[in-house]
């Protein structure tokens, strides 16, 4: 009996013998746990974040933990998280099912470890299940479970939040909803995990989530969250041995290429793996299968509006740090908000590329803060900005008579060009889309975060990245249309240059190629342009 009830303290044995589980192949099998599952558990810590590729496991590993949390520990309550009622259901059956058959003898016994049932038997009658449905289990030791989309009221002791990233980009407020409701229903001795694949780009919960575990101290409080990646190429699953490696396309070489740079060297199986899934679902792979916690972030998202033209320049290498050119000229393109965001670019044609040097936002500011940040610019890059491109609202007239093209005035800034509003949006939207690929971005002013209220707010990078559409069908028509949300500011301020260009509003020879010139890195960009006035202007010529 002394053997019987030292197994049964230690939770570790008690997860990796006493449990069953539907695998895979929906056959009910032992719980053994996996290397993710096993390093989960040694890492734990109270407030735990886990941004994992698809399927690593961790999902069944929770629901085992919430249960041997409540079987073991009087008087506890657990909470479940989940996208959909539905989706929380389906977490409540495995933990319903792993209690339902613990006292099932292990008839197989493949691995030679002792049938456990007795043990099983004796837990069930120790801790009966008092109320089992749909959205709660509770026992007679005064535990219980409840699952949900939301969670309010009472104190929870373990509180398991998966697939926030889904949530948070198509639910944002209702991931908000989680973050000000439930977390502040966990006890701060309690156990937190969160635990998703991640989309949306850099912006909602569980970004945020995600940055404050990355960027928190070596040593942790219980306040602090911890940060846990499973990358896919660590999962033993994810390879495919063929004969002979698969060939490697341009895109394969220098993917596999740069996370070798990174000390992620590859087997020819995980090459082949990776290069028939990426067939098969395309940009996805960044967010399903990341390779780096980077990647989850820079993946194309649904929707997403200019995403893989950034992706495409970020594999390019024109998404980096850079010199901008001394001579040519600057310009600045605005998007405004009267009671939100106003959002500006500062951009530089150089000979047939686009430098997008600086990026500055702001909310609820009034036209004179965004003209000291000009004047800040200005003085950091040592010259006056040529031309301010406005939308078409800057001409419009408030109850005091005056636009906002008149504050700006008064604040100093009278070089304006306001750009008249195409008729239909996506006008705008094609131009830049076409524009992009001549673009270099500051990855540093360009993909700096902002904070507004104490969240972190998008980059520049981050808008064009995040902005999006959804489905519209309120005219009974279905169609799809640009959300409206924190990352359309930035996207819709480049779009003004762009709408710019394409009616004329910028002088020609600043958008020419240049004679003879290739397409150049930054640095080529500068020692091309570092030159006198004249000499350009007769190359330009």
């Amino acid at each position: 009996m002394a053997a019987v009830e030292s197994r049964l303290k230690s939770q570790s044995w008690r997860l990796q013998n006493l449990y069953w589980i539907e695998d895979e192949n929906g056959r009910k099998v032992k719980f053994r746990p996996r290397w993710e599952q096993r390093e989960l558990h040694n890492r734990l810590h109270n407030q735990n974040v886990v941004l994992k590729c698809r399927q690593p496991g961790i999902s069944t590993y929770c629901a085992l933990l919430e249960l041997d949390f409540s079987l073991f520990t009087a008087h506890k309550t657990c909470g479940i998280i989940d996208k959909t009622d539905e989706d929380a259901k389906r977490k409540l059956d495995k933990i319903r099912f792993a209690y339902d058959h613990l006292d099932d003898p292990d008839t197989q016994n493949l691995n030679g470890s002792e049938d456990t049932s007795r043990l099983g038997s004796m837990v069930k009658s120790a801790v009966a299940l008092t109320v089992n449905n749909v959205k709660e289990l509770e026992f007679s030791n005064g535990s219980k479970i409840w699952s949900g989309t939301k969670m309010r009221g009472g104190t929870l002791q373990f509180l398991w939040i998966t697939e926030l990233g889904f949530t948070s980009f198509y639910n944002p407020d209702h991931a908000e909803e989680i973050k000000k409701g439930a977390l502040n229903t966990v006890h701060k001795d309690a156990i937190v995990i969160v635990e998703s694949t991640h989309e949306g780009g850099k912006f909602g919960v569980f970004y945020s989530l995600l940055k404050l575990a990355m960027e928190a101290p070596d040593v942790l409080s219980p306040m602090d969250w911890k940060f846990t990646f499973f990358p896919w190429w660590r999962c033993v699953n994810y390879s495919l041995p063929l004969p002979a490696p698969l060939p490697l396309e341009k895109e394969d070489q220098h993917y596999f290429e740069r996370l070798a740079a990174r000390g992620i060297v590859l087997t020819d199986g995980q090459k082949n793996w990776y290069i028939k899934k990426r067939t098969t679902i395309g940009d996805a792979m960044l967010s399903e299968f990341p390779s780096t916690p980077e990647e989850a972030f820079e993946a194309v998202i649904k929707g997403a509006i200019y995403g893989r033209e950034i992706s495409k320049l970020r594999a390019s290498r024109r998404i980096t740090d850079f010199e901008w050119d001394r001579v040519a000229p600057m310009y600045a393109s605005w998007d405004l908000g009267f009671s939100d965001y106003t959002a500006i670019w500062l951009l530089q044609p150089a000979g047939r590329d686009i430098l997008a040097i600086d990026y500055v936002c702001g909310c609820r500011e009034g036209p004179e803060y965004y003209a000291a940040r000009i004047r800040e610019w200005e003085a950091k890059y040592d010259r006056p900005i040529t031309l301010h491109f406005l939308p078409h609202d800057a001409d419009a007239k408030e109850k005091s008579g005056k636009s906002y093209r008149d504050y700006l005035r008064d604040a100093g800034i009278s070089n304006v060009r306001v750009v008249v509003r195409s008729p239909d949006q996506w006008i705008g939207i094609r131009r830049l889309r076409s524009l992009l690929p001549r673009f270099y971005f500051h990855a540093k002013n360009c993909g700096r975060e902002w904070q507004h209220d104490g969240r972190a707010m998008p980059s520049g990078i981050g808008c064009l990245e995040g902005y999006h559409t959804k489905e519209d069908a309120s005219s009974g028509v279905i169609r799809e249309m640009p959300v409206h949300d924190e990352n359309s500011h930035g996207a819709d301020s480049l779009r003004t240059f762009a709408e710019a260009e394409m009616l004329g509003l910028v002088p020609k020879e600043t958008l020419q190629h240049m004679p003879g010139d290739n397409v150049p890195k930054p640095k080529v960009i500068l020692a091309g342009w570092n030159r006198s006035r004249e000499e350009i202007l007769r190359r330009l010529r």
